[in-house]
């Protein structure tokens, strides 16, 4: 019979994310060169990093477009300060991104070079090189102004894009484009028409269609106040639903700030913010499908209607039909602004409280908020937070229930003298979040990022492990035999509050062996066996490892010395 121990011993400090830079947040600068850089935008490489793109002035006489990619391990990956994306004269501003589903990205902006907004793009490889023609290729370039691109990507590695249009000189329309991989535009030059009703069309979103093409919102002022209406456009730049689109919400006033999502059967559900009480604004939504019609209440469903106003809200997908909202929210008795959150179903109906879960309310002024799927039903937040006085950005992570499992009122992703503003976040293929926002802490507004776990843990950030008794969770680990031929391994601990609670092994290189928790839990006592013989999940050779046991803040790791 083999002989099995396990000795515990304490770690002193383990950093498993050692690469990204610290401070009193953990956060890495994209770009610090000269002047300004704003309006962070980005996308998932597919490799756990992310492609940044933001507007530029370091030269200081125009604004250009520049790029960089932070890999999964927290490094710059291109030039220094980023790659120039579009360096032409005069003024490029308001960038977008989205995948070429090759490691790259399709940016698209708003270029000045012939002394009109036109509409440009640029596709760079996941070197940082541009493919196109130097400085962007046309999208549109017809007479009189176009505005504030958008686009996504077409699942076939070129993109759909949509913006506002100023043509006619009577009034902003809304105009959508597609390219593909290899910059030739595939519809009618200059774009294809989505709506040309009278008077203003503007705030348009696009989200890609479930099986092909896409689906446009936008608020519309045909019938004097704000309304919203959508469209649907196929992958030939055909329209499939009525001419000029569809109501979405005709109330009366104004319907404003619109934002949807794909509802995986070839519809959208869309919310905005509603001024129909006059008095303060609310948050509404509604549920359209493939063929354009409405499914819920024809003048849509209180998503929050509470006292004071709701505005900007954003929304992801729920991964079962429906989605989670998030807004800035004034019901605070103080006047101050805060953010909240509400999950609704494929039926419209709310799930959490109602009018929404408090997920910050924190003093002074929390707003523009962003929010997207943490892939496990849940959703992960990011806010810019007025709480010091100063901008500074703070996340949180709400699982399928409305439970809050992070830090009350937020983690602090960024926290330095001066403001950071403006985030904006992705969920990786490593299943992190990757937060960038533009940042003011030398002076000139630069852009930063940082890295987050779904534990709520800022990549870089120490594991202090700590054997104090009167932590508030404790852990213990000891062996049993219940039979000399199978011997077992437990690992015990004490949770005092409900958690999003995770148990890894790792080995001395900081690399995973295996997940053996991963989920929200109770406050309650919990045990984890698992067995040293051969077949079983932690069939590990001798050696020496650790393990990382984390519950809500809490974070505490073990030495072990396996010998078999």
């Amino acid at each position: 019979m083999k002989c099995h121990s396990v000795c515990l011993l304490i770690i002193l400090a383990a950093n498993l994310w050692a690469q990204w830079s610290s401070d009193s947040t953990v956060n890495n600068p994209i770009c610090t060169a000269s002047n300004y850089q704003q309006f962070p935008q980005l996308v998932d490489d597919g490799n756990g990093g992310a492609i940044i793109v933001w507007e530029d002035s370091r030269f200081f006489n125009d604004d250009n477009i520049y790029s960089q990619l932070i890999s999964s391990d927290g490094y710059p990956a291109w030039t220094i300060d980023g790659v120039a994306v579009s360096s032409a004269a005069d003024d490029q501003v308001t960038p977008q991104i989205t995948s070429d589903g090759s490691g790259g990205a399709i940016v698209v902006w708003q270029d000045n070079r012939t002394g009109n907004a036109d509409i440009y793009a640029q596709r760079i490889d996941n070197n940082g090189i541009s493919q196109w023609t130097a400085d962007g290729i046309p999208i549109c370039t017809a007479i009189n102004q176009q505005f504030e691109p958008k686009i996504i990507s077409d699942g076939n590695g070129g993109g759909i894009i949509v913006w506002k249009d100023y043509r006619s000189g009577l009034g902003y329309d809304i105009y959508a484009q597609r390219v593909d991989m290899n910059g030739n535009v595939l519809w009618t030059v200059d774009g294809a028409v989505i709506c040309s009703a009278v008077y203003e069309q503007s705030n348009h979103q696009i989200i890609a269609g479930s099986s092909e093409g896409a689906i446009i919102a936008w608020q519309d002022k045909r019938y004097s106040a704000f309304d919203i209406y959508a469209q649907k456009i196929d992958n030939n730049g055909n329209i499939l639903w009525a001419n000029n689109g569809v109501r979405v919400c005709t109330e009366g006033n104004d319907q404003l700030n619109c934002q949807l999502i794909n509802d995986n059967t070839n519809g959208a559900i869309i919310v905005w913010h509603d001024i129909r009480n006059a008095s303060n604004v609310d948050i509404y939504a509604q549920r359209i499908n493939e063929d354009g019609f409405r499914l819920w209440d024809t003048s849509g469903v209180a998503v929050c209607n509470a006292a004071g106003s709701q505005f900007s809200p954003q929304i992801t997908s729920d991964l079962n039909g429906g989605a989670i909202i998030c807004w800035t929210d004034y019901r605070n008795v103080s006047g101050d602004a805060d953010i909240y959150s509400q999950r609704i179903n494929s039926n419209g109906d709310a799930l959490w409280a109602l009018d929404g879960i408090d997920v910050c309310s924190a003093d002074n002024n929390q707003e523009k908020p962003d929010i997207i799927s943490d892939e496990t039903g849940g959703a992960i937040l990011v806010w810019q937070d007025n709480r010091t006085g100063s901008a500074d950005i703070y996340a949180q992570r709400v699982i399928s229930n409305g439970n809050l499992v992070w830090t009350s009122n937020g983690v602090p992703i960024s926290v330095p003298a001066l403001d950071q503003t403006l985030p904006q976040l992705i969920f990786t293929a490593n299943n992190n979040a990757i937060i960038t926002w533009q940042d003011r802490r030398s002076g000139n507004y630069d852009i930063y990022a940082s890295l987050v776990d779904t534990i709520g843990r800022l990549a870089g950030t120490p594991v202090y492990v700590d054997n104090q008794e009167n932590l508030p969770l404790t852990f213990q680990l000891f062996q049993n035999y219940p039979n000399p031929f199978n011997p077992t391994t437990k690992i015990s601990w004490q949770s005092p509050i409900g958690s999003w609670q995770t148990l890894k092994i790792y080995d001395l290189l900081g690399n995973e062996i295996a997940t053996l928790v991963n989920e929200y839990l109770p406050a309650g006592n919990y045990e984890k066996k698992f067995s040293s013989l051969s077949g079983s999940a932690w069939n590990l050779s001798s050696g020496i490892y650790f393990y990382i046991l984390q519950a809500g803040n809490y974070i505490q790791a073990k030495k072990m010395i396996l010998t078999k």
